[in-house]
């Protein structure tokens, strides 16, 4: 068994090439071979660029080479010292660049993506809210 939880930040409307992106933050409670990837493909929400489990567009629709997948936050607890390690690393440039690209199709943040987004993005500008479903 494989879970996954996943919530959403910010959601852009469709354009031209495309039906739309949706950024989402996932969970992992497991750790299988391409959790977040077939788990986002079973639901109909593909990873932009993924290859195998989606369609690979991400050059034509966002300038990307690579699928849009980074981990930007790890907790763990150290094994000899037991103390908490947290770490956080912001998205690549090259990921950075291709949400930038989407900055005025954006229909909006969520309450977790005021959250997220300045964290994986610092020069992220503040969006309109869509607080009204996640």
């Amino acid at each position: 068994q494989a879970v996954t939880s996943f919530r959403t930040l910010e959601r852009f409307e469709a354009g031209a090439v495309d039906d739309g992106y949706t950024l989402v933050e996932c969970k992992l409670q497991t750790g299988r071979t391409h959790q977040i990837r077939v788990h986002m493909a079973y639901i109909q929400h593909p990873l932009v660029g993924d290859q195998l489990y989606g369609r690979c567009r991400a050059k034509e629709d966002v300038g990307l080479t690579r699928q849009f997948l980074h981990s930007w936050a790890i907790a763990l607890d150290h094994p000899v010292t037991g103390e908490r390690v947290s770490l956080v690393d912001p998205l690549p440039p090259d990921l950075a660049t291709a949400l930038a690209s989407l900055a005025d199709r954006s229909d909006g943040r969520t309450e977790a993506g005021d959250e997220i987004v300045p964290q994986i993005m610092p020069s992220a500008a503040p969006s309109q809210e869509l607080h009204s479903s996640q």
